[in-house]
């Protein structure tokens, strides 16, 4: 689902269940984990075009809570979106309402620039990946738990998270190569979270790209993978299948 966080794929789940899977393949781009804390789409996408709102889930102590939208239709949100009162009914529980707080009226155009640069300071995935105890980490952890923990009792065998970096954080990790999201990697290993990053394998992939690009095509369309990028992902969960036996590898003798 376009612009969907991880709590409204948790959400879908609930709703949906999984079908008799025996995997459950959970996709995080990083940078939903600031999408995760997020009630209405303009505060933190700054520069969208599309006024829209969604649940989200806060931490009550380590339980998972879900805030549900005031509005119980569409129409009813688009009426307060009109009227100007859907920023007030959304502003509890929303992390990015204010920050930073961005003044109106006759004001200096400076300010409304060095505002503009905290905003997106505020909003850059590194930082909310490296704060360990702040909410939007805790959170999109705390949702991948349960993810893990209620495919589990929907009868799925293994859970599987997809770390996958988006064009830009592709190309700082292929010119610096580190990872700034490898802390969270390490959390989940501990969670008992199996997890790929994806980085590396479309590191090498991009550079396939580059170096023969009539041959290999594109590894991203904008700002999303290519079909050129998707196959990078279904080799590495094919790999992943085969390692945990749970798909015959390519040419063996199947039983």
């Amino acid at each position: 689902m376009p612009a969907y966080g991880t709590d409204q794929a948790l959400l879908r789940m609930r709703r949906q269940g999984i079908d008799h899977a025996q995997v459950v393949v959970i996709g995080l781009l990083l940078e939903n984990i600031g999408r995760n804390v997020n009630r209405y789409r303009p505060l933190w996408n700054t520069r969208t075009m599309v006024p829209l709102a969604k649940p989200r889930f806060i931490l009550e102590g380590e339980r998972l809570k879900l805030v549900q939208q005031p509005f119980e239709t569409g129409r009813d949100f688009a009426l307060a979106l009109r009227a100007g009162t859907a920023l007030g009914a959304l502003s509890r529980h929303e992390y990015w309402r204010d920050r930073p707080a961005v003044p109106t009226g006759r004001v200096s155009s400076l300010v409304r620039l060095g505002a503009g640069w905290i905003a997106y300071h505020e909003r850059d995935p590194r930082r909310l990946w490296l704060d360990r105890d702040g909410e939007p980490r805790r959170v999109t952890i705390a949702l991948l738990e349960a993810f893990r923990r209620e495919a589990l009792a929907l009868g799925a065998k293994e859970i599987l998270v997809l770390m996958l970096p988006m064009r830009g954080e592709l190309d700082v990790y292929r010119t610096s190569g580190t990872a700034y999201w490898s802390g969270a990697l390490e959390e989940l290993a501990r969670l008992g979270i199996d997890c790929i990053d994806l980085a590396p394998e479309l590191a090498a992939a991009a550079l396939r790209c580059e170096q023969d690009p009539k041959q290999q095509g594109s590894l991203y369309v904008s700002a999303h993978l290519s079909s050129v990028g998707n196959q990078v992902i279904a080799i590495a969960i094919e790999r992943w299948l085969t390692k945990k036996k749970l798909l015959t590898p390519v040419g063996a003798n199947r039983r």
